[in-house]
């Protein structure tokens, strides 16, 4: 489920990236050798943010041991950025959950979800074939046009 999650990328917001800025400046006398010192300076100029980068960032937080005032913590964004990146990385989870359930719902075969991503012209009429005036419409419109036009003679 999560592999289908990777090469995508999410907007980053101008208040995450100012709350970096502030994390940052938190922490006096930071070596850039502390853990998330690069990841910070990265984020503060980031606007977009990949799924490898939250996944990295979920695992800081869910195996962090330390405290809250701890400058690893305050450098990866605090809880304002692990709450982001959870919603965030759930919020995606969801949707490809509910993806192939829906998929599995409606009995579509692995070879029909192969087939839904692949570019096919399922038009039934040919590009060679010409036609012209309200003919080129589909029948639902069409009829309803002459409807229209029917009206509209009887009208004027």
């Amino acid at each position: 489920m999560n592999s289908e999650l990777y090469g995508k990328s999410w907007d980053f917001p101008e208040d995450m990236r100012k709350h970096m800025k502030l994390c940052f400046v938190k922490v006096k006398n930071v070596d850039s050798n502390v853990e998330g010192f690069n990841r910070n300076k990265r984020l503060q100029s980031s606007t977009s943010i990949t799924y490898p980068e939250l996944k990295r960032i979920k695992n800081f937080f869910d195996t962090y041991k330390g405290t809250t005032t701890d400058a690893p913590f305050i450098l990866n964004g605090e809880n304002k950025m692990r709450d982001y990146v959870n919603s965030i990385l759930s919020g995606a989870r969801n949707s490809v959950a509910s993806s192939e359930k829906i998929r599995r719902d409606t009995a579509m075969t692995n070879h029909q979800i192969d087939m839904s991503n692949t570019k096919v012209d399922m038009n039934p009429n040919s590009d060679t074939e010409k036609k012209t005036g309200i003919s080129k419409y589909d029948l639902q419109v069409t009829e309803s046009l002459k409807r229209i036009n029917d009206i509209m003679k009887k009208i004027l």
